[in-house]
């Protein structure tokens, strides 16, 4: 079983996933964009980078829905 503390945190990245998870979509599409000039893109690189640590999808780590270990 893993400690509390981890699944505490697992859930309060993935409540953060879900509150910039529109953000980061428009501004993933945006440098995506190759028809908006140079410099918009370049800004929204830098805006993408500015939200929490935790807000991008690849920091939930996958575990048991019911003890949170990693494995097994």
């Amino acid at each position: 079983m893993a400690k509390k503390s981890q699944i505490n945190r697992n859930a309060k990245r993935e409540k953060m996933v879900a509150q910039y998870a529109a953000r980061r979509a428009a501004l993933k599409t945006t440098t995506e964009n190759m028809s908006v000039a140079a410099d918009e893109r370049f800004a929204a690189h830098l805006t993408l980078a500015k939200p929490p640590r935790n807000s991008p999808k690849t920091r939930i780590h996958d575990g048991c829905e019911m003890t949170g270990a990693s494995k097994g």
